[in-house]
């Protein structure tokens, strides 16, 4: 598991639930964004889908949790070719697919990775303006 060195996950006891667990804890440094880059991603993905699933009722958000995380968990990741479920079992997950869910999340990855593309188109932009040789 990843964490950051907030104090809930510094504590003796987490420590021991950790351990008893079997639970290997990897302490990042609070607040730099670069190494904990990838749980900020997965989140600007899961927290728009969860609250449209939490519509009529946004106090349930969390009644969504773990469909969403058997789906995302049996989804092929783009960089690895492999689910996270594939990689620790090394086996295909096999559920009952929610096909409204995989279209939500879906959705959510695209249009992230739309806002990631213009982000770099901008900055290019920004660069090349910027660029003393050009002037």
């Amino acid at each position: 598991m990843i964490t950051d060195k907030g104090s809930p996950f510094n504590s003796k006891g987490f420590d021991y639930y950790c351990t008893e667990e079997n639970i290997q804890n990897l302490q990042i440094t609070t607040g730099i964004t670069p190494r904990n880059g990838q749980v900020e991603r997965i989140h600007r993905t899961l927290i728009p889908v969860l609250t449209k699933l939490s519509i009529d009722d946004p106090t349930k958000w969390y009644k969504f949790v773990d469909r969403l995380q058997r789906i995302l968990n049996s989804t092929s990741n783009r960089s690895t070719k492999w689910s996270p479920f594939e990689l620790l079992t090394g086996v295909t997950m096999r559920n009952r697919e929610d096909l409204y869910l995989i279209n939500l999340l879906m959705e959510e990855m695209v249009e992230e990775l739309q806002e990631q593309r213009n982000q770099l188109r901008q900055d290019a932009k920004r660069n090349i303006q910027e660029d003393p040789s050009r002037k």
